[in-house]
C-alpha cells in the first residue's frame, strides 16, 4: 500500500468463491456486452456503482463497462452502439430500452459532462488517444474508493486497486486521493459523496467530511445543469430526507437551494423535512410522483413573508408579479427549463379553479402533472398520496 494516497500498490484480487457476484444478478445486456468483448480478445470489466451494489447485495440502477478497445473497436463489435462526447468518447449500446455504456480505460481525470444531444457518431481516431490507460490507472482516475471497484467476466474475480472493499466493508465513503483536489476537479463530486452516503448508510471519511466543510462554496463553480440532475436523482431515489439532511449539515444546501436553507433557518416545524419523508414514502410505495412535485417540496416550506395576499390573488390577465419574479430566477434556482415551463403554465390555467387562503405560492405551482393538454390539476390525487394534510398546510 502506499503511503502517500491510501492506494493498493498492487490489486488485491477476490476469485469467485469469495464474493457474491453471481452473472444472474447482471443484465442480460450487460453480460452479451462483457463477453463479445472478451471473446473478442479485449478486457471486458463491469466496473463502478453496478459492482459496488452487487457486493451490497443491492439491485443495480445500471451496468457499466470499462475495456481496452478504442470507441471505434467497440462501435465495429456493436452495430447497436453509438458514441457520444467530444474530448473523450464513450460508447452506448441499445438494447430496447436499456443502454449499456462502454468507456475505454484512461488515465486522465473524469472529463466534463456532454451537453444534451451531443454525439461523436464516427469512426475516426480520437485526437486524445494519449488520455487512454491501463485499468489501474482507470481506476485511480474515479471518484471514490467503492466506486474504483472491477469485474472481470474472464475469470469471475473482483479486483480492487484502491481499497474500495475495505471500504465497503467498514461502511465508509473515501475519496480515490486528496479529497480537496477531487473536488476541485470537480465540485460535484461533493454533493455525490452526501448522496452515496444517505443512500447506503454509510458515513463520510474525516479527511472528506473536513473537505466538504472547507470547500462546499466552491459548487458555485459547476455548471447548473449538472446540480439540477443530481438534485433530481437526489429527489427520486426515496431516500431524499437523508440526503438532503446530509446536504444542509455541510453548507451544500446553501449554496444549491438557498430558499429551501433559508425555510430551515425561519421555520422550526421541520417542515422540509417532513414533505421530503412523505415524498420518500410514496416513491418507495412505487406510486408515480412527477419531478416537477418533487422539485416543489424543496420550495414549499417558504415562509409566507412575501407570499401572502394580495400578491397571491391571480390576475386573468397573467401571472403575479411575484411568481413572475421567481420564474426569472429559474435558471439560478437550478429547475429545467421544461419542469417550471410546466409549473407556470398549470399555475396560470389553474387561476379559475384555486382559492388561495394564505399557502405559499409554490404549493399549488409544483404539483401538476405533464400532458398533452395544458395541465392537469392533481390536488384530489398526488396531494394526498404524499400525505399532503399532515403538513398543516390548507390545499383548496
Amino acid at each position: 500500500m502506499s503511503s502517500e494516497d491510501g492506494v493498493a500498490a498492487a490489486p488485491l484480487v477476490l476469485e469467485r468463491a469469495a464474493h457474491p457476484i453471481s452473472r444472474k444478478r447482471i443484465s442480460e445486456s450487460a453480460i452479451k456486452v462483457l463477453y463479445r468483448l472478451h471473446r473478442s480478445g479485449f478486457l471486458a470489466y463491469m466496473v463502478g456503482g453496478a459492482v459496488r451494489d452487487l457486493l451490497l447485495n443491492r439491485r443495480p440502477k445500471d451496468f457499466d463497462i470499462g475495456t481496452n478497445a478504442r470507441p471505434q473497436q467497440v462501435r465495429q463489435l456493436f452495430r447497436n452502439a453509438r458514441l457520444i462526447g467530444r474530448r473523450f468518447r464513450l460508447a452506448r449500446v441499445a438494447f430496447g430500452t436499456e443502454i449499456v455504456e462502454v468507456a475505454t480505460f484512461r488515465r486522465s481525470p473524469e472529463p466534463p459532462e456532454m451537453e444534451d444531444g451531443e454525439t461523436a457518431d464516427v469512426l475516426a481516431e480520437a485526437p486524445e488517444v494519449d488520455e487512454y490507460g491501463t485499468p489501474h490507472e482507470d481506476a485511480l482516475r474515479r471518484d471514490f474508493t467503492v466506486n474504483g471497484l472491477f469485474y472481470n467476466v474472464a475469470d469471475f474475480t473482483v479486483i480492487d486497486h484502491v481499497n474500495g472493499l475495505a471500504d465497503l466493508r467498514a461502511g465508509v465513503i473515501r475519496t480515490i486521493g486528496p479529497a480537496r483536489g477531487r473536488f476541485g476537479e470537480d465540485p460535484v463530486r461533493m454533493m455525490r459523496a452526501v448522496e452515496y452516503a444517505a443512500r447506503l448508510g454509510f458515513r463520510l471519511d474525516d479527511e472528506l467530511a473536513e473537505a466538504l466543510d472547507g470547500l462546499h462554496g466552491e459548487i458555485h463553480r459547476a455548471a447548473p445543469a449538472r446540480i439540477g440532475y443530481e438534485l433530481g436523482e437526489s429527489l427520486k431515489g426515496g431516500q431524499a430526507l437523508p440526503i438532503f439532511r446530509g446536504l444542509e449539515e455541510h453548507g451544500l444546501l446553501l449554496h444549491i437551494v438557498p430558499e429551501a436553507h433559508a425555510a430551515l433557518s425561519r421555520r422550526s416545524d421541520g417542515l422540509l423535512w417532513r414533505l421530503l419523508a412523505v415524498a420518500d414514502q410514496a416513491v418507495r410505495r412505487g406510486d408515480r410522483v412527477p419531478e416537477e412535485a418533487l422539485l416543489g417540496t424543496l420550495f414549499l416550506p417558504v415562509r409566507y413573508e412575501g407570499f401572502t395576499e394580495p400578491e397571491l390573488v391571480w390576475q386573468s390577465t397573467g401571472m403575479t408579479s411575484a411568481f413572475s419574479m421567481l420564474a426569472i430566477q429559474a435558471p439560478r434556482r437550478r429547475v429545467s427549463s421544461q419542469n417550471w415551463s410546466c409549473c407556470s403554465k398549470a399555475a396560470y390555467s389553474s387561476s379559475k379553479f384555486l382559492k388561495f387562503t394564505g399557502s405559499p405560492v409554490f404549493g399549488p405551482i409544483c404539483f401538476f402533472v405533464r400532458g398533452s393538454k395544458p395541465s392537469f390539476i392533481v390536488s384530489s390525487t398526488t396531494l394526498p398520496r404524499l400525505g399532503w394534510p399532515s403538513t398543516g398546510w390548507p390545499v383548496s
